[in-house]
């Protein structure tokens, strides 16, 4: 067996179409998408985030969130409405729009992420005040509820579990996976939603590498028997990257190009301690270093 993976180029699809086997194929149309990729404005950085007490993973995350253009112009536009809210008690989507307008209208400041801190457990129960959590799984589960929370502002319920709430429009993305039978040659494809890619970096030296390994063929006649724990690779990325070589079908250069604007950094001996900080880009198109409380260019 051979097995391969792929992204799909989204706006290549009027129709999302999900094969799970030779005899049954769903087409669902998905809802028109309209996501703001630039700055509406030119904006100064804005606030820094006080430590609560082990709360680094938390704020590294908001900052960096609060600094993708498509969720921050959603947030200022008050693009999920507290009148169409139907979530009782705590809403991570009011959260981080109530939270997005604050950060950005008090530059030079710095506020505690209290609603937050408050309702850690709301957004996942595996988390623990005052104890050192990963900032990647915080940053996974913090927009699967911030998912939750709009689809019950929806009038039309989505279908089938497809992505149809701001959060899969602004950070969503589909990966086909296909199965391939070297004697028959029949292809078993499996279609699948994500909000964040995790990439393996042991054996690439750049981000395109690493992608050029997770698309690769590879063949299914044993383990990998490659495993190393204790390694600590440095990987080189530029400030923009070009997925178009790596989609499903082929697009021409520079179709899929995203820019960067946020890296979460981590700082320690290991991956169980440490301390989390961020650079982002700021409306204003410089780079800052968004380290709890401090705010600096």
């Amino acid at each position: 067996f051979r097995f391969v993976k792929t992204l799909i180029p989204q706006d290549a699809m009027g129709k999302l179409t999900r094969q799970r086997d030779s005899d049954q194929t769903t087409t669902i149309d998905p809802e028109d998408c309209q996501v703001a990729l630039r700055w509406p404005s030119v904006r100064k950085i804005g606030a820094g985030l006080h430590n609560l007490g082990n709360t680094c993973f938390l704020n590294s995350v908001l900052q960096c969130l609060t600094y993708t253009p498509p969720l921050a112009a959603h947030a200022l536009q008050e693009g999920h409405s507290r009148d169409t809210c139907r979530v009782g008690g705590f809403c991570a989507a009011c959260a981080m729009q109530l939270h997005i307008k604050t950060a950005l209208t008090s530059s030079g400041r710095a506020f505690a992420p209290k609603s937050f801190c408050q309702n850690l457990r709301q957004i996942s129960r595996c988390f623990r005040i005052g104890r050192q959590e990963d900032s990647h799984e915080f940053m996974r589960y913090l927009l699967e509820s911030m998912h939750k929370s709009s689809l019950r502002a929806l009038k039309t319920k989505p279908t089938s579990g497809e992505p149809s709430t701001f959060v899969y429009k602004a950070f969503g993305g589909r990966l086909l996976s296909q199965v391939s039978c070297m004697n028959c040659k029949y292809n078993s494809n499996t279609y699948d939603t994500f909000l964040d890619l995790s990439v393996d970096i042991h054996k690439a030296s750049t981000l395109q590498k690493a992608l050029s390994h997770f698309t690769a063929v590879e063949m299914l006649d044993g383990e990998n028997k490659y495993k190393c724990s204790k390694c600590n690779r440095k990987v080189q990325f530029s400030t923009s990257l070009d997925l178009s070589a790596y989609m499903t079908t082929k697009c021409a250069a520079n179709t899929h190009r995203y820019s960067l604007y946020g890296v979460l950094v981590h700082a320690g001996h290991s991956t169980h301690s440490g301390h989390y900080f961020c650079f982002v880009r700021a409306p204003n198109s410089m780079w800052y270093r968004m380290d709890d409380s401090s705010v600096s260019g």
